[in-house]
């Protein structure tokens, strides 16, 4: 194929919010029959598949959400991969794809080493798929990174500390990828 012909696929990313961290007074102008999972959970499927993107990213995804999105993104011929947080988080990153002209490579997890004197690790991961193409490999990381508090130095925030270790361990030292993108929740 000529690489000056134009190729493109589509990306969506989406912030599932994960059933154990809903807290009715963290949303007081949103109705709390709203917030509950029995109820999200087919307008969360629903929502998603008319995403009808090439690439599904999603963060704070739980495994019972993983499953359900499984069950009707794979009914539209997706593939997915789930990694759950560390430290006993009950949420992780997914990544739901169709095979094309991307075709899957691989799949890699990041668990972040971002503890700072003593304080240990969050368990916050990022998650990165490998796809080959024509022009050689494209990675796409999904991740959420971990909100800081306000007034700190740049270096201070865990997310900062988290997305530099993702660029340094995982995109500089990969000189095989063709291209890499990056979607989640950044805080």
């Amino acid at each position: 194929m000529d690489r000056n012909m134009a190729r493109s696929f589509s990306i969506a990313s989406f912030y599932v919010l994960a059933d154990s961290y809903v807290k009715p007074q963290w949303y007081p102008n949103v109705d709390p029959e709203v917030l509950r999972w029995d109820r999200r959970k087919f307008a969360l499927a629903e929502r998603v598949e008319r995403l009808d993107a090439d690439i599904v990213c999603l963060q704070e995804v739980e495994a019972d959400a993983y499953a359900l999105l499984a069950q009707s993104l794979g009914a539209k011929s997706y593939e997915g991969v789930y990694a759950k947080k560390g430290r006993d988080k009950p949420d992780g990153c997914a990544m739901f794809f169709r095979q094309g002209w991307l075709r899957f490579a691989g799949a890699a997890t990041v668990y972040y080493r971002d503890g700072l004197q003593g304080v240990p690790d969050s368990g916050h991961l990022a998650l990165i798929i490998s796809f080959e193409c024509e022009w050689g490999g494209i990675k796409v990381a999904t991740t959420h990174l971990r909100w800081g508090q306000e007034g700190k130095s740049p270096e201070e925030h865990i997310g900062y500390r988290q997305i530099r270790e993702l660029i340094d361990k995982s995109f500089k030292p990969d000189q095989t990828a063709y291209a890499w993108i990056v979607c989640g929740d950044l805080n």
